[in-house]
């Protein structure tokens, strides 16, 4: 089965592939390379028939696909092997130059050691947020709590994927983005950074099996956590098993400090109600500002909060009271001033038309 694969600028000036095709024309040893790389599995191996690959590979070229495979195989590009009686071929610097799509299957081939190489399939958003609520939300290296701050996190192969580290839940750790960009391509122990503990695994590539890397022993006492605790997820406290999780601190609790300072149970709730409708948080910093001024108008802060409630005011000025309402308008209410305008406009409040007495005469 056909698949798509990456090509890099380099293989157009590999010195030995071009040897091999100037001392060889009309073999194209160059373009048959090319194209094993779509015919091998995501392990780089494929099954040995070169009669079969040429119904694939160039078939409209007359020239001999067994010789040509022979004279990638004497160059060192593939090999050959053998298993069960069955003749496999394997791409020797597969893992060097090709990065192979997540949802590719399994490689079915067995690998010259004769063993099938596992593949474990990156975790999906669900894994990962179970990941992520294993670990509390809080970055192994560092111990940034990122918990109002998802967006900052991300997961992290404690063995580089590059380097053999699985995609399983027993490599992958909590990350904030700086730590991840700072650790790269590289152990915690080669980028100067504290190995969380319990994790990291990799696959060893000469028995295909996979393996815990030994430091879990060594380094911040990897070894008092249970694998099976880890790979279960469930089980495990909150924290990283390096940086304990951080303090939670007491969210304010605006309603208990305005009843505190004197205000009626339902005033607070009123005037929560409407800076809620206004979108604005009431902070301790705001209630003492609320306090203030209702001092300077001299009134108690329950006063002041009642007539922001009956106005729909999210805040409150000591002028508004004194001055007017913050609007140029007077301090009466809103109703007498509706009156007023009202009799002014039908001539209500107007004085009495005045008695005049007098003798008209005609002036000719």
């Amino acid at each position: 089965m056909a698949r798509i694969r990456s090509i890099k600028p380099d293989f157009f000036r590999h010195e030995a592939l071009q040897d091999l095709e100037i001392a060889n024309p009309g073999m194209y040893p160059m373009m048959v390379f090319a194209g094993l790389w779509v015919i091998a599995d995501r392990e780089g191996r494929f099954e040995w028939r070169p009669r079969r690959i040429k119904l694939d590979v160039l078939p409209f070229l007359a020239f001999d696909m067994e010789q040509t495979m022979s004279l990638l195989e004497a160059e060192g590009l593939v090999q050959r092997y053998e298993h069960l009686g069955e003749t496999y071929g394997a791409i020797t610097s597969w893992d060097r130059h090709q990065i192979v799509g997540r949802d590719e299957p399994p490689s079915e081939i067995p690998a010259p050691s004769g063993e099938k190489t596992p593949y474990f399939r990156p975790l999906n958003q669900t894994q990962r947020f179970k990941v992520y609520e294993r670990d509390g939300w809080t970055c192994a290296y560092c111990g940034r709590d990122m918990k109002n701050d998802r967006r900052a996190a991300c997961l992290d192969h404690v063995i580089p994927y590059a380097q053999g580290g699985t995609n399983r839940e027993l490599n992958l750790v909590t990350s904030c983005k700086r730590c991840n960009s700072a650790k790269a391509n590289k152990t915690p122990l080669e980028a100067g950074m504290k190995w969380p503990a319990g994790l990291g695994e990799y696959l060893d590539r000469n028995t295909n099996t996979v393996c815990h890397h030994p430091v879990n022993n060594t380094l911040t006492g990897g070894a008092e956590v249970l694998d099976k605790e880890r790979e279960g997820v469930k089980g495990i406290g909150k924290g990283n098993g390096v940086n304990p999780p951080p303090e939670k601190t007491a969210a304010f609790n605006a309603r208990a400090e305005l009843i505190a300072r004197g205000v009626s149970e339902t005033v607070a709730d009123d005037f929560l109600k409407v800076r809620k409708a206004k979108r604005a948080a009431l902070t301790l910093t705001a209630i003492d500002g609320l306090d203030a001024e209702s001092g300077r108008a001299g009134i108690p802060l329950d006063d002041a909060l009642r007539e922001c409630c009956s106005r729909g005011w999210q805040g409150f000025k000591a002028d508004w009271i004194k001055k007017g309402d913050g609007n140029g308008k007077n301090g009466s209410s809103r109703a007498d001033r509706i009156s007023a305008t009202i009799a002014e406009l039908t001539g209500a409040n107007r004085h009495p038309a005045a008695a005049i007495d007098g003798v008209a005469t005609r002036v000719d």
